[in-house]
C-alpha cells in the first residue's frame, strides 16, 4: 500500500449521506489501495482534527492519522455499515484506540496546538485572540482524557451523544455525564481565567 500522507489535513466536511458512504466503501474494497486513497481524502480532516486535540502535538496527531487509516485499510472487510454505524463513526473510533495505544507506549505531547484562527487587524485584536486561544488549550488539556476526548467529539467534530457513545465504547448516559462534568469544567476555568485578566 503507498504511504498515506496527511500531511496537510482538509478542512472539515459534512458526513457523506449513508448511500455515499456505503458506495465509497465498497469501491475500497473492489479496488484497493487507490480507491482507499479517496476515502482517506475524504475522512483525513476528520480523523486527525480529532487526534490534534486529543494529543496537542501536530507531528504526533499526523502520525496517529496514518496509523489509524492503515489500520482501517486492513479492516476494511469488518465494518459493516448495516449494523447503523457511520465511516466517519467507525474511523474515530479506530483512531481513538491509536490514541489511546500510543499513551499506553508514552507518547506524550511535546507542543500544544495552536489553531487559533485570527482575523483581526490590531495587534490588541490579535493579542486578545492568541491569550483566549491559551486559555481554552489550557482548560481542555486540565481535562481528564475521558472528559476531553467527549468535548472534541461534540464541540468539535459535531458528533451526536449516539455517535460518541459508539466511538468511545460507553453508554449514552455516561457521554451526556462526561460532556455535562467537561462544560462545566471548562466554564469554571475560562471564569477563573477571565477574573485574573
Amino acid at each position: 500500500m503507498p504511504a498515506l500522507a496527511v500531511a496537510h489535513p482538509l478542512p472539515l466536511t459534512a458526513d457523506a449521506p449513508a448511500s455515499a458512504e456505503r458506495a465509497l466503501l465498497e469501491a475500497c474494497r473492489r479496488g484497493g489501495p487507490g480507491e482507499f486513497r479517496r476515502l482517506v481524502e475524504r475522512y483525513e480532516g476528520l480523523v486527525w482534527g480529532f487526534l490534534a486535540r486529543m494529543v496537542r502535538d501536530r507531528a504526533l496527531a499526523e502520525d496517529l492519522s496514518q496509523e489509524t487509516f492503515l489500520r482501517a485499510y486492513r479492516a476494511l472487510g469488518a465494518f459493516d455499515p448495516s449494523r447503523g454505524a457511520k465511516l466517519s463513526t467507525w474511523l474515530l473510533t479506530i483512531a481513538r484506540n491509536v490514541a489511546l495505544d500510543a499513551a499506553r507506549r508514552g507518547a506524550a505531547p511535546t507542543t500544544e496546538l495552536d489553531d487559533t484562527a485570527v482575523d483581526a487587524a490590531t495587534p490588541e485584536s490579535i493579542r486578545a485572540a492568541r491569550e483566549l486561544g491559551e486559555a481554552i488549550a489550557r482548560a481542555a488539556a486540565s481535562l481528564s482524557p475521558a472528559h476531553r476526548e467527549v468535548l472534541v467529539l461534540a464541540e468539535v467534530q459535531g458528533l451526536s451523544m449516539d455517535e460518541i457513545a459508539v466511538v468511545v465504547a460507553a453508554p449514552s448516559n455516561t457521554v451526556k455525564q462526561r460532556l455535562s462534568r467537561a462544560r462545566e469544567r471548562m466554564r469554571a476555568l475560562l471564569a477563573e481565567w477571565e477574573a485574573d485578566r
